[in-house]
């Protein structure tokens, strides 16, 4: 089993601002019809929304990570595809339930401890976040927004790194495991 990119939803509510706008000669959708099938445009995790562009339009209709935790759809990533009902309101459209995922798109995380054990290793930017050198372990930011990855200190010493600095710019391999995603090896770019 491959290991797939995708994004854990876990968000609280965010507010949301104005929809797309539609092009002229595009059908608007209405609220009644069957589900439609969508893909998804991007989504950002940090702020729990993102767009999906139904299959044969152009226009974008929002979706809020509520929507997918509410489906029981916490795994979705850059092509992913949905059938979805959709919805127009104030702020144009928006998804009000996901019926299937029918592709969870590219996931980094592993989605069982098959995928866990065959994943291959990724390699990522970013920043410490925090490392205690009592619990020997800490966590940095990815520049992709997903989630934290975890280092521990095992990680560190065969990097040839004695400690890690909040603030630090680091490149980070990586291995997806079944919680998040693990520090394989750490590369220190930059001190703050």
């Amino acid at each position: 089993m491959s290991v797939r990119h995708c994004f854990i939803l876990n968000f609280s509510n965010v507010s949301v601002g104005k929809g797309s706008m539609l092009k002229e000669k595009e059908q608007p959708l209405q609220a009644d019809e069957e589900a439609i099938v969508c893909y998804l445009k991007w989504f950002n995790t940090a702020k729990g929304f993102g767009f999906v562009v139904p299959e044969n339009a152009t226009y974008d209709v929002f979706i809020h990570a509520s929507v997918l935790q509410k489906g029981g759809h916490p795994l979705i990533g850059k092509g992913a595809l949905l059938s979805c009902h959709v919805e127009k309101g104030d702020n144009g459209y928006s998804v009000r339930d996901v019926v299937e995922v029918l592709k969870t798109g590219e996931c980094v995380f592993a989605t069982d401890a098959e995928s866990a054990d065959s994943a291959e290793e990724h390699s990522i930017r970013g920043i410490v976040k925090w490392y205690d050198e009592e619990k020997e372990f800490g966590f940095v930011i990815p520049d992709d927004g997903v989630k934290d990855i975890f280092v521990h200190k095992s990680c560190l010493a065969e990097s040839g790194i004695e400690e890690l600095i909040p603030g630090q710019i680091v490149i980070v391999n990586y291995k997806p495991v079944l919680k998040g995603r693990e520090a394989v090896s750490v590369k220190l770019l930059e001190n703050p």
